[in-house]
C-alpha cells in the first residue's frame, strides 16, 4: 500500500508546487500591470508637463 500512495503525495505535492508557482506569477504580473498603467496614467503625462 505504501508504494502507491507515495506516487500519488508526490503528484499532488507536485500539483501544489506547480498551483503555487503560478499564482506567484499572476501576483507579480498583476503588480507589474498596475505599475504599467501608473506610470501611463499619472508619471507620464506629469512629465510631459515639466517638459
Amino acid at each position: 500500500m505504501e508504494e502507491i500512495s507515495s506516487p500519488a503525495k508526490r503528484r499532488r505535492n507536485r500539483e501544489k508546487l506547480l498551483r503555487d508557482a503560478l499564482e506567484e506569477e499572476a501576483a507579480w504580473f498583476m503588480e507589474t500591470n498596475s505599475l504599467s498603467l501608473v506610470y501611463e496614467e499619472a508619471v507620464r503625462p506629469a512629465v510631459c508637463l515639466l517638459v
